[in-house]
């Protein structure tokens, strides 16, 4: 995420979003993070989508969103 678009996340709005439309949420959050390796330098997307998967992984394991 650059500068900008740094500048522009608003964290209340997500906040909202995942506690009122968790599937909505999950799904702008995926899209922006695919959007963000897309964007990096081809030397680091396989490295960034194996972190990602990692994540992921770890994030399923969680008995509760807050605990992801």
């Amino acid at each position: 995420m650059d500068e900008e678009k740094a500048s522009e996340f608003d964290f209340d709005l997500w906040s909202q979003l995942a506690r009122q439309e968790p599937e909505k949420f999950e799904a702008m959050r995926q899209q922006m993070i695919d959007e963000l390796i897309a964007q990096a330098p081809l030397h680091l997307k396989q490295r960034m989508t194996g972190l990602q998967w990692q994540v992921d992984q770890i994030r399923k394991q969680a008995n509760n969103p807050m605990a992801a």
